[in-house]
C-alpha cells in the first residue's frame, strides 16, 4: 500500500462555484470569512447611518408618513441589525452570522419595499432601494454565489409582485432585471477570478511550504548529521562546515587544502580530481585536526551549482577508529598475546621469505622441559608469567636482526640470520645458560630448563616443511638425552624419531599384555652387613625388542601420562613382593620404591599408597616412597600437605638423586623426609677428586645430625664400599653387592646372614663370586 501524498484537486462546480474538494472549500471560507465579516460590519454601521438619513429626510419630505417610516426603521431594522452587529463583534456565535446576515439583508430589502412603495408610495426610490440591497447583498456573498443569487431574486421576484398591474412595471422591470443580471454575470466572473486566485496562492503556499520544509531538512541533515560536510566555492575556500566539521577541524581553516597533511602524494592525488572537478568516492588520506593531531579519512567529494556559482561538497569520515582496529587485528594475526612475539603464522611467513631469497639462516626449535608440571603445581598465571619472562630472555640472547617466535605452549622459534656453527652453538649456549637461570615469581624460586633442536639452511633441508621438521626432530633428540641441551640435526634422528614412535605405539599395550616386569637391587646396612631391603626397578620385555632399560621408556610414560598406571602397578606389584618376603623371612626386608613427579602432583597418591597396603596387606614402616629432589622444588601447600598424609600412613619418605637439583636444603627440617640418597655422580669420581668426598663426607654427616638415613647407591668398588662404612654412611647399594635382578633371583641375597661388619671386608671375593654364580 503506497504511503504518497495524494495531490490536492482544485477544481469546482460551474454553477455554485463551489470547490469540489471540501477540505478546500472549508479552507476558502476561512481564509475569507473574516473578510467578509469585517465588510459585514462596515455595512451595517453604515446602514444605521444611511436609515438615519432616511428618517430624518422623510420628516423633512412627508411629514405626514414620518411616524410610519420611524417605527418601521426602529422596531423592526435596527433590531436585526443590532443583533447580527452584536454577534460579529463578539466572535462567540460566527456559525450564526451567516444566518443573521441573510434575514437582515432580507429584512432591510423588505423595509425598502414597504417604506418606498407602501408608505411612501415612490416607484423609483424602491427600485433603486431593492438595487442596492441586491447589489450589496450579494456583494456580502460574493463568497456565497449561490446564497447571494437566490436572495437577490427573491428580492426582486417580490418587487414584480408588487408592481404588477402598474404602468411602471415596464421600463422599471426591465432596469431591475438588466441590473440584477449584470449583478449576477459580474459576481459571477468575479466569484471565478476569486477563487482562481485563492489557488494561485494556495500553490504558492504550498510550493513555498515544500521549499522550505525541504530546506529545512537539508539544513537539519547538513547540521545534525555526524560526518563532516564541507561547502566550498571552486577556489577551495570553504564557505560552510557543518557542526561535526567544526568540532573536528576547529574555525580557523579557510581553504580545503589547510586541512590536508602536508603530504604531497595525498595533496596532488585529491587536488588533481578537484581541478579536472570528477566526483570522488571514498579517497583514503590523512587530516589534520584542530588540535595539530592527524587522523585516517575517507573522503567523497561532488561537483554541483547553486545560483550559477560552481560548488564543492566535501563529506569526511573518520576512520581512525576502523583503521586502529584493523592494525590490532594484523597484530594480533601475526603475533602472541601473550609474549607479544611474532607467532606461528608469521614464523611461517618470515621462514618462507628467507628460504626464498636464499639467505643463510638457522631455524632454533626451543621446548621448556617440564613446563606443564610447573604450571601444574603453581597454576596457570605463574606459567604465563614464566613464559613472558623467557620470552624477555630470548631476545636478549640474539641480535636485532634475529627473530623469536612462541609458536604455542612452550615452543619458541628463533630465526638467526647466520648458519655458521660455532656461531650458532654460542648462541644456543648462551640461551641454554639464562634460561636456566632461577627465577622468582610471586615469591616462588623456579628453574626452567630448555631442550633445542637445531636445523641449519640450505644444508639441513630445501623449504619451510623439511626445516621446521627437522628441528622439531632435533629438539625431541635433545629431550630423549635428558634435556637441558641443544642438538644440530642429523638425519639419524628421524630414525631415532621414528623408531621413539613405535616405541610409544607398542608402550600403550605393554600393561596390558603383562610386559612389564619388576627387577630388585639390593640394599646393604653397612655397618652390620645385613640386607635391609630392596629397591623395586621397572623393566620393559619387549617382544621383539628384548629387555629394554627404563632411561629409554620412562620419559615417554612421562609425556604421554601412562607413568600414572604404570606407577599404581609398580606400587602395587612390590607391595605385594615385599609382603611375600615378609612372611617368608624372619628379619623385615624393606621395599624402595620410585614416584613420578606427576604421580605425585596430577593424581591422589594418598589414596593410592593407602588402597595398595589395605590391598597387600603391607606394613607401612616397610614401604619407602623415593622422590626425586625436584619434587621438593615445588614447596606448595598442596606438596606439603601430601607428604604429611603419606607420613601419617606410616610409610617412610626418601630423597633420591640427592645434591643435583637446585633446591635449598631448608626442606630437609621442614618437610616430614626419613632419608636422602646420594646421587651415584658423586661417588663415581669419589677416589679421583678430594671435593667430592668432602661433598660426600658432608651430607651424611647433615644426615646424622638431622637424624635422616642415608643411602649410597652406585657402589661398584670394595674402596668405595669402605669409604661409606667408614664415612657412617647407613644403607649402600651398587654392582658391587648386585645388579638389579628378579625376584627369585635376588632371594638368594635376602637368604645370606652371615654378611657380618666384621667379615665384611675379607668376604667381598665371595659375596662377589656368590652374586656372580646368581647373576
Amino acid at each position: 500500500m503506497s504511503n504518497k501524498k495524494r495531490p490536492l484537486e482544485f477544481g469546482f462546480h460551474p454553477v455554485s462555484l463551489s470547490f469540489r474538494n471540501r477540505t478546500l472549500e472549508k479552507e476558502f471560507k476561512y481564509f475569507n470569512d473574516s473578510e467578509v465579516r469585517v465588510f459585514h460590519q462596515i455595512s451595517i454601521i453604515l446602514s444605521y447611518l444611511s436609515w438615519i438619513v432616511v428618517g430624518i429626510l422623510s420628516y423633512i419630505s412627508y411629514p405626514e408618513y414620518y411616524p410610519q417610516v420611524v417605527k418601521v426603521i426602529i422596531f423592526w431594522l435596527y433590531p436585526v441589525l443590532t443583533v447580527n452587529l452584536i454577534v460579529l463583534h463578539l466572535k462567540r456565535f460566527l456559525n450564526y452570522y451567516q444566518l443573521l446576515t441573510v434575514i437582515s439583508n432580507i429584512t432591510a430589502g423588505l423595509v425598502v419595499v414597504i417604506v418606498g412603495h407602501i408608505i411612501l408610495e415612490n416607484i423609483v426610490l424602491t427600485i433603486c432601494g431593492i438595487t442596492v440591497v441586491s447589489m450589496f447583498t450579494f456583494y456580502i456573498y460574493r463568497q456565497r454565489f449561490k446564497i447571494a443569487v437566490p436572495i437577490t431574486l427573491v428580492l426582486v421576484s417580490f418587487y414584480q409582485v408588487v408592481l404588477f398591474g402598474t404602468s411602471e412595471v415596464g421600463i422599471y422591470s426591465s432596469l431591475l432585471w438588466v441590473l440584477v443580471i449584470t449583478c449576477i454575470v459580474g459576481g459571477n466572473i468575479m466569484e471565478r477570478a476569486n477563487r482562481r486566485t485563492f489557488i494561485q496562492n494556495k500553490l504558492r503556499q504550498m510550493a513555498e511550504a515544500e521549499n522550505r520544509d525541504k530546506s529545512e531538512f537539508l539544513n537539519n541533515m547538513f547540521n545534525l548529521v555526524p560526518v563532516p560536510i564541507i561547502v566550498a566555492e571552486e577556489n577551495h575556500k570553504i564557505l560552510e562546515a557543518n557542526p561535526a566539521a567544526m568540532e573536528l577541524f576547529g574555525e580557523h581553516q579557510h581553504y580545503i587544502e589547510e586541512l590536508l597533511v602536508p603530504s604531497k602524494r595525498h595533496r596532488m592525488a585529491l587536488l588533481r580530481n578537484f581541478i579536472k572537478r570528477t566526483p570522488i568516492h571514498n579517497f583514503e588520506t590523512e587530516i589534520l585536526k584542530k588540535d595539530g593531531t592527524v587522523i585516517s579519512t575517507l573522503i567523497s567529494v561532488n561537483f554541483v551549482e547553486r545560483e550559477g556559482q560552481k560548488i564543492t561538497i566535501c563529506a569526511i569520515q573518520d576512520i581512525s577508529g576502523r583503521k586502529k582496529a584493523e592494525e590490532k587485528n594484523t597484530y594480533l594475526a601475526y603475533h602472541d598475546t601473550l609474549t607479544e612475539l611474532p607467532n606461528r603464522l608469521q614464523f611461517t611467513q618470515k621462514l618462507k621469505q628467507f628460504v626464498d631469497l636464499k639467505n643463510q639462516i638457522a631455524v632454533l626449535f626451543m621446548d621448556l622441559d617440564k613446563f606443564k608440571m610447573i604450571n601444574d603445581t603453581h597454576g596457570h598465571t605463574v606459567g604465563d608469567k614464566l613464559l613472558q619472562e623467557v620470552a624477555k630472555r630470548l631476545i636478549n640472547c640474539v641480535s636485532e636482526e634475529d627473530i623469536v617466535f612462541r609458536i604455542g605452549g612452550d615452543e619458541f622459534t628463533v630465526i638467526l640470520l647466520t648458519n655458521e656453527k660455532s656461531k650458532v652453538s654460542r648462541i644456543a649456549k648462551r640461551i641454554l645458560t639464562e634460561i636456566g637461570k632461577p627465577l622468582v615469581i610471586e615469591n616462588n624460586v623456579i628453574y626452567v630448563r630448555a631442550s633445542i633442536g637445531i636445523t641449519l639452511y640450505p644444508t639441513d633441508g630445501e623449504n619451510v616443511e623439511e626445516l621446521i621438521r627437522d628441528s622439531d626432530y632435533a629438539m625431541y633428540h635433545s629431550k630423549i638425552l635428558g634435556g637441558n641441551n641443544y642438538k644440530f640435526f642429523t638425519s639419524c634422528m628421524s630414525r631415532s624419531l621414528e623408531e621413539r614412535v613405535n616405541l610409544e605405539r607398542d608402550l600403550h599395550s605393554a600393561l596390558k599384555n603383562d610386559e612389564l616386569v619388576l627387577h630388585y637391587q639390593p640394599q646393604i646396612d653397612s655397618q652390620t652387613g645385613h640386607v635391609f631391603g630392596a629397591e623395586a626397578l621397572i623393566r620393559w620385555e619387549h617382544p621383539k625388542r628384548g629387555l629394554i632399560p627404563p632411561n629409554q621408556f620412562i620419559p615417554i610414560a612421562e609425556e604421554t601420562g601412562l607413568i600414572i598406571p604404570i606407577g599404581e602397578w609398580v606400587l602395587r606389584m612390590a607391595c605385594m613382593q615385599a609382603e611375600e618376603w615378609n612372611r617368608k623371612y624372619d628379619h623385615p626386608v624393606h621395599i624402595a620404591v620410585n614416584l613420578s613427579i606427576k604421580q605425585f602432583v596430577n593424581n591422589d597418591i594418598v589414596k593410592t599408597v593407602e588402597r595398595t597396603l589395605h590391598e597387600t596387606g603391607l606394613d607401612p614402616e616397610i614401604l619407602e616412597l623415593e622422590l626425586t629432589e625436584s619434587i621438593f622444588l615445588e614447596n606448595t601447600e598442596s606438596m606439603i600437605s601430601t607428604l604429611n598424609k603419606l607420613q601419617k600412613l606410616g610409610v617412610r619418605i626418601s630423597i633420591d638423586d640427592f645434591g643435583t637439583g637446585y633446591s635449598s636444603l631448608s626442606y630437609l627440617k621442614d618437610l616430614p623426609i626419613d632419608s636422602i640418597k646420594i646421587d651415584q655422580s658423586f661417588i663415581r669420581d669419589l677416589c679421583e677428586n678430594k671435593k667430592t668426598a668432602s661433598i660426600i663426607s658432608a651430607i651424611i654427616t647433615l644426615a646424622k645430625n638431622l637424624d635422616l638415613k642415608s643411602v649410597a647407591e652406585g657402589v661398584e668398588t670394595p674402596e668405595q664400599f669402605n669409604y661409606f662404612k667408614m664415612e657412617g654412611c647407613d644403607l649402600v647399594q651398587g654392582y658391587y653387592f648386585s645388579r638389579p635382578l628378579p625376584a627369585n633371583q635376588i632371594e638368594a641375597l635376602l637368604d645370606r646372614t652371615e654378611w657380618g661388619a666384621g667379615t665384611m671386608n675379607n668376604n667381598f671375593a665371595t659375596v662377589k663370586e656368590t652374586l656372580e654364580t646368581i647373576m
